[in-house]
């Protein structure tokens, strides 16, 4: 199945982790995003905008630009331009989250306090773990502690979080 819309700007990051949900069902989408959010949503690790949405959506997606669409084409002219994006929902990642669920938790809670080195934004989460077990399961990842969200290329949040997952017993 292909998804094709011009989404609310409003609701288009709700909305993208709900089609993440439903992937198994949707070979790709095709969607026009507030160009911010694109360029969010595209954005290689040790940026600004690279966050939450982006690592979720690029565990799981390829993803590619297709056209820039400027304000001055729709009428009436909207205050913001656009961005379609490609997402190829077909990628297999090596290696695979063993949990997804927490997978997710574990990107939430580690951009949830962006200025936090890693280990305290896991440990300060709503993640059932201390600082001991955060810095002991990201030395096993072989993620230095003292680093940031933002510096995580998605293959490390996946380490960490199957890492996470067999520290717990999952």
């Amino acid at each position: 199945a292909v998804v094709m819309g011009n989404l609310p700007y409003n609701l288009s990051s709700q909305i993208l982790v709900q089609l993440i949900g439903a992937r198994q069902r949707i070979d790709r989408a095709i969607l026009m995003f507030q160009k911010e959010l694109a360029e969010r949503i595209i954005a290689p690790p040790g940026g600004r905008d690279y966050g939450r949405i982006a690592v979720m959506l690029q565990y799981c997606a390829a993803v590619k630009p297709v056209v820039d669409v400027k304000a001055a084409q729709f009428f009436p002219k909207p205050q913001v331009d656009s961005t379609v994006l490609e997402l190829d929902f077909g990628v297999y990642r090596e290696p695979p989250a063993e949990d997804e669920t927490l997978l997710f938790q574990v990107i939430k809670a580690a951009f949830g306090k962006r200025r936090k080195t890693l280990k305290n934004a896991l440990s300060g989460s709503e993640l059932p773990i201390g600082a001991p077990l955060a810095e002991a399961a990201l030395q096993q990842s072989n993620i230095d502690p003292k680093r940031r969200a933002e510096t995580l290329h998605v293959n490390e949040f996946v380490t960490l979080s199957n890492c996470l997952s067999h520290m717990l017993g999952n």
